[in-house]
């Protein structure tokens, strides 16, 4: 009997068996579930979705009409004439609340 390839293939039933699942089993995080890393971007990409266009500051307060674009807060909303993402001419302001 040639041991060369019953070495070979215990190796390989470890590698594949024995040693894939005991890493597998070390992280407990199923693999849908995303991690603290992957949430902190996301949350700092919704962030800068409703932040003020203008000033980055403030949260969006204000959507202007007709064009509906939603960028300006409070402040830099009662100033403004024109939407500044579309430049048209601003004709109503409502208020919106997104907290």
């Amino acid at each position: 009997m040639d041991t060369s390839k019953v070495e070979d293939k215990d190796i390989t039933t470890v590698k594949g068996g024995a040693l894939g699942s005991s890493q597998r089993s070390s992280d407990t995080r199923p693999d849908c579930v995303p991690s603290i890393e992957a949430l902190q971007e996301e949350n700092e990409r919704l962030n800068e979705k409703v932040k003020c266009k203008i000033c980055l500051k403030e949260n969006i307060h204000f959507v202007f009409m007709p064009c509906a674009h939603l960028v300006a807060c409070l402040p830099c909303g009662m100033t403004a004439s024109k939407c500044m993402k579309c430049f048209t001419v601003i004709v109503e302001k409502r208020k919106i609340y997104l907290e």
